[in-house]
């Protein structure tokens, strides 16, 4: 039968108040590692949209790139028509 004052190993504490403390004990380490679980999750999380956000800024730095040297491509075509079409000093219109 229940009996709150038994103290089956003799230590002088009632095993009611060892099992609450146990009890108590096992719902603090809980707890705590369900609290650990969550930050590390929270860490992952923002490592990962760090990773992300790199990883636009690199695409958006190459598509950049890309129109710049598209844009001076475009550049270096026009000036080299208007080369051929404007005579040098000292080019005859031989035909």
């Amino acid at each position: 039968s229940y009996d709150p004052e038994k103290d089956i190993d003799n230590d002088g504490i009632p095993d009611v108040l060892e099992q609450g403390k146990l009890a108590l004990e096992n719902t603090r380490v809980s707890f705590e590692h369900s609290i650990k679980e969550k930050e590390l999750t929270s860490k992952q999380d923002l490592e990962n949209k760090k990773i992300a956000l790199e990883e636009k800024k690199l695409e958006a730095a190459k598509e950049l790139q890309k129109q710049k040297d598209k844009a001076a491509l475009e550049r270096e075509q026009l000036k080299a028509k208007t080369a051929l079409k404007n005579k040098v000093a000292g080019e005859s219109k031989r035909k």
